[in-house]
């Protein structure tokens, strides 16, 4: 290792870390595990597995007592969803505590525990954008550990995250496609195969190409969006579109009715959503020993 990490700290550092939002941003790191990492790694380099078992289990009881804000957000599901990171993220620090400085096997009762909350964890979160993106890095540090085959089949992980740079460059450039007798083109009859996000999807991409159907295509997007009950801002978001249309002469007037209901609904799931994970943390915690 080129530089050694400086790792002492006080508890009032400490406990100031657990405040700041560090890498959180970027990869959903918390702080405090951040210092931890680096602690470990510190000692894996200097004795190898053959570390104080008392500074092992200093390490091994800040990791569970760590305590971390989810996170401000409008959306209480996207709140739950930043918890559950974090929650992976302490499962990870686990893995790496017991296999670098314990030179514990994937068998072994302490890391198997880890492999297995972490993937409860993930298989109790609906994927997408958030939280995969973030979730890269543990799942990397746990699929190490995961020794039997329905671990690494992990729900929720996605095999690619998003765009590189190479495939930004490779995306194709943006066409108009013309729709008229010579090219007709029965849009109702081509979205009725679909229902929901798919429909919704095929809708705002015909939008996005072809101005004849733009306007079609986005009133029936949001006709979708009001059907599937799924997504507020989604919603005004595509009337903000469909009426800045020049060729759109009666303009949508947003249902706030239906948005307050939804939003009511997406805020009660949220919320029982929180009190399942607070439950669940507060479960695991009992089950490495903290209570």
């Amino acid at each position: 290792m080129f530089f050694r990490y400086n790792i002492s700290f006080t508890q009032e550092t400490w406990d100031r870390i657990a405040t700041e939002d560090g890498l959180q941003w970027l990869r959903g790191l918390p702080g405090q595990f951040l210092v931890l990492l680096a602690w470990i790694n510190s000692l894996c380099e200097e004795f190898g597995a053959n570390v104080d078992p008392q500074v092992v289990a200093e390490i091994e009881g800040r990791i569970r007592s760590a305590r971390f804000a989810p996170g401000v957000s409008s959306d209480p599901i996207l709140t739950v969803r930043r918890l559950a990171v974090k929650e992976c993220w302490r499962q990870a620090v686990f893995v790496y505590l017991y296999m670098a400085l314990c030179g514990a096997a994937a068998d072994d009762p302490r890391v198997a525990r880890a492999v297995k909350a972490f993937t409860r964890i993930i298989n109790g979160v609906k994927p997408g954008h958030n939280p995969d993106t973030f979730l890269l890095i543990p799942m990397h540090v746990v699929g190490v550990a995961a020794s039997r085959r329905k671990e690494h089949e992990m729900e929720g992980i996605v095999s690619n995250p998003g765009p590189s740079a190479s495939t930004e460059a490779q995306k194709p450039v943006k066409r108009n496609i013309t729709v008229d007798d010579q090219h007709p083109f029965d849009l109702e009859l081509f979205i009725s195969s679909y229902k929901g996000q798919a429909a919704i999807k095929r809708l705002r991409f015909i939008a996005a190409h072809s101005t004849t159907l733009q306007a079609d295509a986005l009133r029936l997007a949001i006709e979708q969006v009001k059907a599937a009950n799924i997504d507020v801002n989604l919603y005004h978001q595509l009337v903000i579109e469909y009426n800045a249309l020049p060729s759109v002469h009666k303009q949508i007037t947003p249902d706030q009715d239906w948005m307050a209901k939804v939003k009511g609904t997406k805020d009660a799931e949220g919320d029982r959503l929180q009190v399942e994970l607070k439950t669940y943390t507060t479960n695991l915690i009992k089950e490495n020993g903290l209570s």
